[in-house]
Formats: C-alpha cells, structure tokens, sequence
C-alpha cells in the first residue's frame, strides 16, 4: 500500500477516526481526573464503591456465589476478562471496548435509516458524553447489557427490513442472553413481540404497498423469540433451583419491589423519608425471618434456608402492598418515570470529584408538596445548581425532541417513522421498568436514542430555516 492509498482510506474513515480519538481522549480525561481526586473527599473511591457490584467483580470470580444465584453472565464477562489479566483494570478496558461496539451497532442502527450526517452527530453526542465514560469505570452490569440491547435492536431492524432468519436468530438470541445480563431485560422480548405486532398492522393499514410479513411469519417470528427467551431463563431458574433449592431467575427480582418500590410509597403514605420507610420495612422483614438483616443480597452470611425464606417474605409482602394500595401507587409510579426522561448524570459527576452531597430529591419533593425544599436548592445558584439544570435542559430538549420527531415523522416523513415508534416505546419501557427508583445510570441504555432525536429534531429545524431564507432570496 502506497502513500496515495492509505491517503485515500484516512480520508476515507476520516469521521471514524476522529470519532475513535475523541472517545479515547475523553475516557482518558476522565480516569485521570478522578484518580487525583482526593479519596477523602470523593474522586477514584466514589466510583469504585458506586455499585453493589464491585466487592463482588474485583474479590469473587465464582460466577453463581457471587450474586447468590442472580443474573450470571455479566459475571462471567468479568471472571473471563481478568482470567486473561488478573486486575480489575482489566474490567475497566474491557467495558471500554463493549461500549466502543454499542456505540457501532447504534450507528449502523441510525444509518438504516438516517443520513451519515446525523449518524455521526449523534455518535459524537455519545462519544464525549462524561457521564457515559465515568459509567465504563464503573462496575455496572449495563456496560455489557447495553452491547446486547444495542446489537440486538440492529439485528431486528435488518430483520423487518430484509427478512432474512438470521436476523431473527442473532436478535433472539441476544436479547435473550441480555435477560440474564440485567433485570432491565426481563420483558425485552415480550416488548419486541407487541411491537412486532404493532409493525404489522402499521403496514397492513397504513404501508400497504410495502410487502411486510404475512400472519403466519408474524407468529412464528414471535414463537421464536420467546421459545429462545424461554430457553435462557428457565436455564438460569433451573440452576437456581439445583443451587439453592429455589425456582427463581434472580433474588433482586424478588426484593427490589418491597425495598425499592414500596418505600416510595410508604414515605409518601406516613410523610417520612424513603431511608426512613426502607428501614423499617428492613426491620419488619429481620423480625419475620429472625435474622438482622444487614445486607439484602447477602446469601453467605444469612445461609440458604433463611435466605430462600427472606425472598419469599419480602417478594409475597411487597406484592401484597403494591396490590391493596394499587391506585396510590400507580400515580407514583408514573409520576416517577418523569425524572428518567429529565435528570442526568453531571451532578452525581460534581458530587463524585467534590465529595459534595447536597442536593435533594427534586422530584419526590414536589410529589410531596415541599416546595420550599426546591426552592432553597435554586435559590443557592452556584455551580452544582448550574451543572443540575444545564442537565435538565440538555435531556428535557432531547425528551421533547423524542416526541416532537414522533408526530413529525408520521406527518413528514414516513420514511423514519418506524425507527422513532420504535425507540418510543423502548424507551417508555425503559423507563416503566426502572420507574419509581429512578438512577442516571439506568438511563445510559437509552442515550442513542435521545440523542438521536435531538439531532434529527435540531436537521429538521436547520432545514426549515434553510428553505425559508431561500424563499425570502426569491
């Protein structure tokens, strides 16, 4: 290859290169800055000690005794990776390297329907996001999850467009194996049957000059996808059962309702904080079982017969309580998906490097009615506030953009239509799923699809301004 050649492909790649630096600059950035942080105040140790997950990935390689029988493969990634080199470093770059792929198959999922320009738009957006890249030195189960979510979506697109099994097969399998990634992943499958569904009338009625699948591929696609979900979960139940003499997918399955989403309840029933009502939801729960429950997760130390008997109680208990106060909770629970569409990350970013843990929970103070509690974090403006609602505005215009691009697309343009009903309802699932304890983190699976949206929203707004400045020159 001569110079004229390689000339030729750097021009050739020239974005993807770009791209590629910039995501290693800003990971780059952020490790650095955060590993000189001083410890005592925030910094390396915030991240470390982020998720429940990390005494577990960097001290346990057992892949079941780890997570007491929970959702195993984001454990064997660990295990395989630092088998190769046995450092938690090794996590770190790994994640790195899942996240570099998500952020590939987004793009090849945008371009199927997109213009590169705004392909590579949005990927920029993705790439020197701050919180992304702090999230890949985090020992978060999502770093894998979103690479599966990601590949899996790119997958169905290539298969309602082009029809071909494969598709189906790498889609099915992948979303499958998401399930036992993430809880998040637990009804992905039943999700993309309905909107597999939903797609068939869509044409049938509206597309009818477009040869979509027919009723019975319709049905046997859906068969498919489940059977294979089907496969993986009752897999993981089935060792459970063997292990631990439970039929169970995952213990935080079974408790995250009584120690999640009936505190947001109970807080707001009794007028008392979330850590209030979680505490002493714990101490009836300790009572019940005879065991001071330290640790909700905690198998070893509670022994497998108490701690079969904990899921049984909190699981029963919790869906019990949601059930007689289903009303009161459902306009909690609704209410709560709002923050997922609005909030960021950068403020637990400031309070990550600076140690600083100051602000309140704007959104359950409002369910509440105080609002002299918000009012006393804005009038304060400084830069944590500033950081705060520069979030705020960032993903409220790209929440709106999701919307706005919705109807737009149905109007004006057909042709990406289907693209944003799908991410739509994704990430309303998204948000259903995660919904009333609401974290940044969880909101990092649907970053293409925000951010998608705003640039497609910002092309359509630059071409509405081009095409009237042409109108007024005539």
């Amino acid at each position: 290859m001569n110079y004229q050649d390689i000339t030729k492909k750097i021009r050739e790649y020239k974005y993807w290169i770009l791209l590629i630096f910039v995501f290693i600059l800003v990971r780059i950035i952020v490790a650095v800055a955060y590993y000189f942080a001083n410890l005592d105040i925030g910094g390396w140790n915030n991240i470390y000690a982020y998720t429940d997950l990390s005494y577990n990935v960097v001290t346990m390689k057992h892949l079941f005794k780890a997570t007491c029988g929970g959702l195993p493969f984001y454990f064997v990634f660990t295990s395989f990776v630092q088998a190769i080199y046995d450092s938690h470093w090794s996590v770190y770059v790994a994640q790195i390297f899942a996240t570099f792929f998500t952020f590939y198959f987004s793009y090849k999922s945008i371009r199927l329907y997109f213009s590169k320009n705004v392909a590579v738009a949005t990927l920029l957006l993705l790439v020197i996001d701050p919180f992304y890249a702090w999230y890949n030195f985090m020992f978060a189960s999502g770093n894998l999850f979103c690479l599966f979510f990601a590949s899996g979506l790119y997958n169905f697109l290539l298969f309602i467009r082009n029809k071909q099994t494969k598709n189906l097969v790498y889609f099915s399998l992948l979303i499958s194996i998401s399930v036992l990634v993430r809880a998040t992943g637990i009804l992905l499958i039943q999700v993309f049957s309905v909107i597999f569904i939903i797609l068939f009338f869509y044409y049938k009625f509206f597309e009818k000059e477009k040869n979509f699948f027919g009723v019975k591929t319709l049905l046997l696609s859906i068969l498919f996808m489940n059977f294979c979900y089907a496969l993986f979960v009752g897999g993981a139940v089935i060792k459970n059962k063997i292990d631990y003499n439970d039929y169970r997918l995952a213990p935080d399955l079974m408790t995250n309702v009584y120690f999640f989403n009936v505190p947001e309840l109970l807080s707001l029933q009794e007028g008392i904080s979330n850590g209030e009502a979680r505490k002493r939801l714990t101490d009836i729960a300790s009572r019940e079982i005879d065991f001071n429950i330290t640790n909700i997760g905690d198998c070893n130390s509670m022994g497998q017969e108490k701690f079969n008997l904990f899921l049984d109680y909190v699981n029963k208990e919790g869906k019990k309580y949601i059930w007689e106060n289903w009303f009161a909770y459902s306009k909690i629970h609704f209410y709560k998906m709002i923050p997922y569409y609005l909030q960021s990350g950068y403020f637990q970013m400031y309070e990550g490097y600076f140690g600083s843990k100051k602000k309140p929970n704007i959104s359950s103070a409002i369910m509440n009615g105080e609002i002299k509690v918000v009012f006393d974090f804005v009038k304060k403006f400084n830069a944590p506030v500033a950081i705060y609602f520069f979030g705020i505005a960032y993903w409220g215009l790209a929440s709106f953009s999701m919307f706005f691009t919705l109807i737009y697309s149905w109007f004006k343009d057909r042709e990406k239509f289907v693209y944003i009903l799908i991410i739509n309802i994704l990430t309303l699932y998204l948000a259903f799923t995660v919904s009333p304890f609401i974290m940044p983190r969880y909101k990092i699976i649907a970053y293409p699809f925000f951010l998608l949206s705003l640039m497609y929203f910002i092309s359509i707004v630059l071409n509405y301004i081009k095409s009237h400045k042409i109108r007024e020159k005539l």
